[in-house]
């Protein structure tokens, strides 16, 4: 049977590795607990997770998951792509030095370190875990060594702006509702947020949106808002943009035709959104492939 976790990379701060697991697999739906370690990840695909007692999540581009080692789960499917992702398997005292930044009871030996399942995932650490990988892989794929201190240093970043976007809007987020309320709202955004991931490419409107959850456009920006803490704006452009990355890995990918297929009007304009994210355009990212890619920018804009 086919392998759905791959690790491509071990060092003593982290592993780091590969899942795919298309939407007919028979494991597709129950793949087993994480046995991996404690696991940060970076859904590239939108699927619909269940943990045991708790509300579904839609994990796609625009979030991080977190799972503790042993965590059992279920998946249902939301992309016809299936289940594509990377995950960040840190070392269990790196991740309690990251966390006791905020909560001083982090220890290296707690059985269950991460004590929340999602967190937004902002451009600039997606961008870092991309650039990661790509890293990792272009070094294999041309037997080259990869550049350790950078890795290492940008590893390191990661985990520390994970960690801190999880304190940041776990400390701010839904203080003053009802349980009852937040179930049902939650309920209301997953449905939008599954629609987006669907058909993000398409020229979608607040209307239309609103009509699949029978709210007014006005309640459903409020309360998208309130349980994501962005727009649904934002939201949407991100999926395009994170998706972007991907297809101008493809060198026969032509950039206009990956802007019209996207949804962006012109090439100029998605390239304005592209470098506005990411601080760099995409005719600069594809002409600095592999190894070196945009290494500046990246010290430049993402460590922090």
């Amino acid at each position: 049977m086919t392998t759905l976790s791959t690790p491509i990379f071990a060092h003593p701060i982290g592993r780091i590795g590969r899942f795919r697991c298309p939407a007919d697999h028979p494991a597709f739906h129950d793949s087993g607990p994480i046995r991996s370690g404690h696991l940060i990840v970076f859904p590239r695909t939108a699927v619909c997770i269940a943990f045991p007692k708790r509300e579904p999540i839609i994990a796609d581009t625009n979030t991080i998951m977190f799972y503790n080692d042993r965590q059992e789960y279920r998946r249902s499917p939301v992309s016809t792509e299936g289940d594509r992702c990377e995950w960040f398997a840190f070392a269990p005292t790196l991740i309690a030095s990251a966390i006791g930044e905020y909560d001083v009871g982090a220890s290296a030996d707690a059985t269950t370190p991460f004590h929340w399942h999602k967190a937004p995932c902002d451009p600039q650490s997606y961008f870092l875990q991309r650039q990661i990988v790509t890293e990792i892989t272009t070094a294999a794929a041309n037997d080259l060594a990869v550049d350790a201190i950078w890795l290492e240093e940008a590893m390191l970043t990661l985990l520390a702006r994970v960690i801190r976007q999880c304190f940041h809007r776990h400390a701010t987020a839904l203080a003053h509702c009802k349980p009852e309320t937040d179930r049902q709202q939650a309920l209301l955004v997953r449905t939008v947020q599954a629609e987006l991931a669907a058909r993000y490419t398409e020229n979608l409107t607040l209307d239309r949106l609103a009509a699949t959850v029978y709210l007014s456009a006005y309640e459903l920006c409020r309360i998208f808002r309130r349980h994501t803490g962005q727009t649904i704006h934002h939201y949407l452009m991100q999926l395009r943009l994170r998706r972007a990355l991907e297809l101008l890995a493809e060198p026969g990918e032509d950039i206009t035709a990956i802007a019209l297929s996207l949804g962006y009007s012109s090439h100029s304009h998605f390239t304005s959104a592209f470098h506005r994210t990411f601080g760099i355009t995409p005719s600069a990212l594809r002409r600095q492939p592999g190894q070196h890619c945009a290494r500046h920018q990246l010290r430049k804009n993402l460590i922090v």
